[in-house]
């Protein structure tokens, strides 16, 4: 009962964090295309599945949750006939910006966990959750969607998955150097922050991999119809690029606020891994790799 108590907490903070002004002022940058290159395979999809099945020309009721500044909405409407289109966000400014995109959305603003407070059981054609898996506990989010949607009704899921940033990871649970052993404890000692759990934090509300989604959706009255695993390069090449990406896009902010990790204390972070050598694999570039799962699936009758 504890545990369950400081998961909710955490998620709370996560969805919280989520909103943050910083996030909403960068959000559509998409410096690394995970954005466009993601939803763009999902269109795909979606548009295989209605060439094979003509019912699926026309969604009556279509939701987005943790539609951000509805971009993701604004591509679907560019390809299909959608008639009530609503999205879900915690962060009224970025409903806001979606609202000036999408002249006939209607804006939600509240937490994706309490998405069947806002709509009746069987009541929309499509749902599409886009990145917010490493927020909120994702089989609980599918567990609602299963209430919310149409028999068969479309679920669209662009999530990043446990097994992103391998290197980081690595390096973390087994520490198999005696620099990357220094530099843990120092981190540990002056800022009080266990880069073990840092990193298990990341991974642990998420799904672990594609096949691992696949699975629980199967299992949860879910017909898979098609999915992908998309890998993005990710080179860090200054302490302003990291910043960027850690922070300002909302990637790691969670993390970041979980373990009071301010710009100062990120920066210090980042010159100590460089002068303790553990990019030198890389000339001196933080490198690593982003794995996100892109699934359409459609809930059984």
């Amino acid at each position: 009962m504890f545990a369950r108590l400081l998961f909710k907490r955490k998620t709370e903070k996560n969805c919280n964090y989520y909103a943050n002004k910083d996030i909403i002022q960068h959000y559509d940058v998409d410096k690394y295309n995970i954005y466009a290159k993601s939803q763009e395979i999902g269109l795909k999809q979606l548009s295989s599945l209605h060439r094979s099945n003509f019912k699926y020309s026309l969604f009556a009721t279509v939701i987005d949750v943790g539609c951000g500044t509805g971009n993701a909405l604004l591509k679907l409407l560019q390809r299909f006939r959608v008639k009530d289109i609503f999205g879900v966000d915690l962060a009224p400014e970025m409903l806001a910006i979606a609202k000036e995109k999408i002249n006939d959305l209607h804006p939600i603003c509240d937490s994706a966990d309490n998405i069947c407070h806002h709509f009746k059981p069987d009541s929309a054609d499509l749902i599409i959750i886009n990145f917010i898996f490493a927020y909120l506990n994702y089989r609980k989010l599918i567990h609602q969607t299963t209430k919310v949607l149409k028999p068969n009704g479309i679920l669209s899921i662009c999530t990043t998955t446990g097994n992103s940033f391998r290197w980081l990871q690595d390096i973390s649970v087994r520490q198999s150097t005696r620099r990357a052993a220094l530099i843990f404890y120092i981190v540990n000692f002056i800022f009080k922050i266990n880069c073990y759990s840092l990193c298990n934090d990341f991974s642990n509300l998420m799904p672990k991999n594609i096949e691992d989604l696949v699975q629980y959706l199967n299992q949860n009255n879910f017909s898979v119809y098609a999915y992908e695993e998309l890998k993005i390069k990710i080179s860090l090449t200054s302490w302003i690029d990291t910043w960027n990406f850690i922070h300002n896009s909302g990637w790691f902010i969670g993390a970041l606020k979980e373990y009071k990790i301010n710009k100062f204390k990120a920066f210090c972070l980042y010159y100590l891994a460089k002068i303790c050598g553990l990019v030198d694999h890389t000339n001196g570039k933080f490198e690593d790799q982003m794995t996100i799962a892109v699934i359409t699936a459609i809930k059984n009758e």
